[in-house]
């Protein structure tokens, strides 16, 4: 039985990964005893092409133990050494507690706009930090957590 969730699990996210406007896309494995408010994750985004405008999206994969219907996410983005902080309120579930998103078996992925058709003031490094803000210490039913930047279509 594990072994076919980790199959489902793996081509979810391979076929996931196979958009070609894709310029980063990477994702951290949750600890299985749950995500600690303190912890955070860096996603470092290498920018080249200016010209073009880009989404900033959200990826969360939780599975059916997760005991909420939203997460709340603080972030911190690093541009040219000036830092910008923001939380998202990430719905994983409607009102009747209908899981949103892909799902397979027990597990669930989401994607959420973090940032929309945005365009990057010069080519560099651009770092975003992510960690849990919900009122539980240590946040349990989160699996994986990561960050897909792509280029929009014109």
């Amino acid at each position: 039985m594990k072994n076919k969730l980790f199959i489902s699990t793996f081509l979810l996210f391979s076929f996931a990964s196979c958009d070609n406007n894709d310029i980063y896309f990477h994702t951290y494995s949750i600890p299985l005893d749950g995500w600690d408010k303190n912890r955070s994750y860096n996603f470092d985004i290498d920018i080249e092409d200016i010209d073009a405008s880009y989404n900033v999206l959200i990826n969360i994969r939780n599975n059916a133990g997760y005991p909420y219907q939203n997460l709340w996410l603080f972030t911190r983005e690093t541009i040219d050494g000036v830092e910008k902080g923001d939380s998202i309120d990430c719905y994983l579930a409607d009102d009747r507690g209908k899981w949103l998103g892909k799902g397979a078996g027990d597990m669930h992925e989401m994607s959420v706009f973090f940032r929309q058709a945005i365009r990057f003031e010069r080519p560099g490094r651009y770092t975003i930090q992510l960690w849990q803000g919900m009122r539980d210490d240590v946040l349990t039913g989160v699996n994986d957590v990561g960050v897909r930047v792509e280029k929009t279509i014109n």
